[in-house]
């Protein structure tokens, strides 16, 4: 086992405990790494755990956690995923003990953007400003709204080419 690899392991966890603080334990897998002595002299601030990655039911969370980050990173906007997979309540945050259905499941849907059709929007704001057009026109111009009139009644019309 070089010492490299346990140097990469607890620099980028220093970099995540310099971001988001130092947890009161940590579960990971046998690894060399993990069990190298310059990792142990890191340790010491943290409870250190570890799980046969043979047997995987004490690892459990371990390998849901990487599940999630790999469908998370397969996402197109992976920041955006990262965004809400935070800001969705999980089973081991919540306090009321319910059962919450896993983020994974739906952040491709909630990433996607629906944007309003540019057609319908477009018609909408053009039939209400003819309205209020109208409006103003009929206004200006003294119109009155006639009722309409009784059934039977001769309607006069005049033809195009006729003088009144």
């Amino acid at each position: 086992m070089s010492s490299t690899s346990s140097n990469a392991v607890t620099n980028k966890m220093k970099e995540i405990f310099s971001q988001w603080g130092v947890p009161e334990e940590i579960m990971s897998d046998n690894g060399p790494q993990f069990s190298s002595e310059q990792f142990h002299k890191f340790s010491q601030d943290f409870k250190h755990f570890s799980a046969s990655p043979c047997y995987l039911q004490p690892n459990s969370e371990a390998e849901s956690g990487a599940c999630i980050a790999k469908k998370i990173l397969t996402q197109p906007y992976t920041f955006l995923a990262l965004m809400s997979y935070r800001a969705t309540p999980h089973t081991h945050t919540a306090n009321d003990g319910k059962r919450k259905s896993h983020p994974s499941t739906y952040i491709a849907s909630n990433l996607t953007q629906v944007l309003p059709s540019q057609e319908a929007t477009t018609t909408r704001k053009d039939e209400e400003t003819k309205i209020i057009y109208c409006g103003h026109f009929d206004k200006r111009h003294g119109v009155q709204t006639l009722p309409d009139p009784p059934p039977g009644d001769p309607v006069p019309v005049k033809l195009e080419l006729q003088k009144v």
